[in-house]
């Protein structure tokens, strides 16, 4: 990708070649493909603290991007990340953030942005079933259980590897999902959605 960058976008990309060849360079990422998360959750927190989170999301909210051009930032990040072949969810939850920041309720907007932008909500969303079709939730239902979340139905397609302790709010809704809950899938593993890492 050619860009026009900008003094501050020029340091914020040698910051970003530097931050990867130090902390996650390609032998280590080799040795993440396997796992069953996909990416080193120190490694998310720690680009978090670079504002790789945060670009999409207005200051109000938390966020902000290195030059004011928080798409343009969010894709010189997006472009390193698959130049080095690094894990992670940068992009689901760089569309969750923003997705929250346009269309979210201010609740959803000051109980999810801030744990988002700082790497300790790891963000994703479920939008095709089985097959692969868009469904808009249905056959996925959400039901309150033992102080957590009980997730039951099948996606087919998730976003990322963004697996962790999530709550989701597709899906017909039996209780109330709120930040921090913990989901599991019927079969008792852990799905994806928004959930503390």
């Amino acid at each position: 990708m050619q860009l026009d960058l900008s003094d501050d976008q020029s340091l914020f990309l040698e910051t970003t070649v530097r931050f990867i060849e130090t902390e996650l360079p390609i032998t280590q990422t080799r040795a993440l493909h396997d796992d069953p998360i996909g990416y080193d959750r120190s490694w998310l927190q720690k680009s978090a603290e670079l504002g790789w989170f945060a670009m999409l999301v207005p200051e109000t909210d938390g966020g902000g991007s290195v030059s004011g051009e928080g798409l343009r930032d969010a894709a010189i990040v997006a472009e390193t990340l698959g130049r080095y072949v690094q894990p992670g969810p940068f992009v689901p939850m760089n569309v969750v953030a923003d997705a929250i920041a346009r269309n979210g309720s201010d609740a959803q907007r000051a109980g999810l942005l801030p744990g988002i932008v700082g790497g300790e909500l790891i963000a994703t969303w479920a939008f095709a079933d089985n097959a692969g079709n868009w469904d808009n939730g249905a056959g996925l239902a959400i039901e309150r259980v033992d102080g957590g979340l009980r997730l039951a139905g099948v996606r087919g397609c998730c976003a990322g590897r963004a697996i962790g302790r999530p709550v989701s709010r597709g899906g017909a809704t039996r209780g109330s999902a709120r930040p921090g809950d913990r989901a599991e899938r019927r079969d008792g593993s852990h799905g994806a959605g928004v959930g503390r890492a």
